[in-house]
């Protein structure tokens, strides 16, 4: 299954598998299910064991698929979210990236805020470690890669000088793999 969200204000789950019909492949792919949100939504991010959407725009999301109404809106004061993940290990904590140069990171549990950080420049994307639960990469504007401790977050555990456009931390390695944009 395929999630996708955008500024029309709908989240689509899409069937990845095509299907064949007489004198070829299907001409039109429809979404399996379609859920209406009120605001525009920048991204989303699928839970890692439960059947849960988080999806981030005016604020974070987090939907369940057979709902028409969202489960959670967690808000901490931002003008806009616009990156959201679920860590793959702490499978109730969520991290958030905001306009206002804020990282925020979220408890589903209590459906409430943990921890907010504030950087000099805005952070575009983040990205948990899949292999230690309390470590987190945030791709800035001023194009470093910052990983933090969860646990710690007063100071960056490592700065990569590299100029990101988002980050995957790369497990069993102690940097963390970019993806950058080529002029051409």
């Amino acid at each position: 299954m395929l999630w996708t969200c955008g500024d029309d204000k709908t989240i689509k789950l899409w069937d990845r598998e095509v299907e064949e019909e007489e004198g070829g492949l299907r001409a039109a792919v429809l979404p399996t299910a379609t859920i209406l949100g009120q605001y525009p939504f920048l991204g989303l991010d699928t839970h890692w064991s439960e059947d849960l959407v988080a999806t981030c725009g005016v604020d974070v999301q987090v939907w369940d698929p057979q709902r028409s109404e969202p489960v959670t809106t967690l808000t901490w004061g931002s003008e806009s979210v616009s990156s959201v993940r679920f860590n793959p290990i702490e499978h109730h904590v969520l991290a958030s990236c905001a306009s206002d140069r804020s990282v925020v990171l979220h408890d589903l549990r209590s459906s409430t805020a943990i921890r907010k950080l504030v950087l000099a420049k805005r952070s575009n994307r983040v990205a948990w470690n899949p292999l230690e639960a309390f470590n987190f990469v945030l791709a800035n504007e001023d194009h470093n890669l910052y990983t933090f401790d969860m646990r710690k977050m007063d100071i960056a555990k490592c700065i990569h000088k590299v100029p990101p456009w988002s980050a995957a931390p790369r497990p069993g390695h102690h940097a963390a793999a970019t993806r950058r944009r080529c002029p051409l």
